[in-house]
């Protein structure tokens, strides 16, 4: 049996989170090429949801500010809309320039 076709539930978090993530926002996301304009996008959203819970952008822009500093880990940051993963994208150049 395959599971990969299967949507979430009606009325379920994970249905929530689903209908959040209009190709438009996930395009928003993709397109920020800096934190900064990430940053933007986020404060454009207000409000994201989460598999648990939903983050106001300010919190989660601080939970992103934690990771970039080494003082939070990358899986408290939601991937909601591809934000995770545009995070880690973003990490990777930024820790590689010396000090």
């Amino acid at each position: 049996m395959l599971f990969n076709n299967m949507r979430p539930e009606e009325g379920t978090r994970a249905a929530m989170v689903e209908a959040w993530q209009t190709p438009e926002r996930k395009e928003a996301v993709s397109r920020a090429a800096s934190f900064d304009l990430l940053y933007e996008v986020l404060e454009g959203f207000d409000t994201i949801p989460g598999g648990h819970r939903d983050y106001p952008a300010a919190e989660l822009i601080g939970r992103i500010e934690g990771v970039r500093a080494d003082q939070a880990l990358l899986g408290f940051i939601t991937n909601t809309a591809g934000i995770r993963d545009k995070v880690r994208g973003l990490l990777n150049p930024e820790k590689m320039i010396p000090e």
